[in-house]
């Protein structure tokens, strides 16, 4: 019992074909949920720097401050 079914005797797969592709449902929804997985992931690891800010910028002073230089 430890031998392989010949490739014509293993059951079908779901598929749809267009153009020359050919896609089985089940590794066009694997290769969907990883995709989103990869990108949720990616968006959760986005550091707050690049989160908008709701209150406007701190105003600069032009004029020097205790060190003598300017705050730009």
């Amino acid at each position: 019992m430890d031998h392989q079914l010949p490739t014509q005797l293993l059951p079908a797969v779901p598929h749809f074909a267009f153009s020359i592709f050919n896609v089985a449902w089940p590794n066009l929804v694997a290769w969907t949920v990883a995709i989103v997985v990869f990108f949720a992931a990616a968006w959760s690891r986005m550091p707050r720097l690049f989160k908008r800010v709701d209150r406007p910028p701190a105003e600069t002073n032009d004029e020097p401050n205790e060190s003598g230089h300017e705050s730009h």
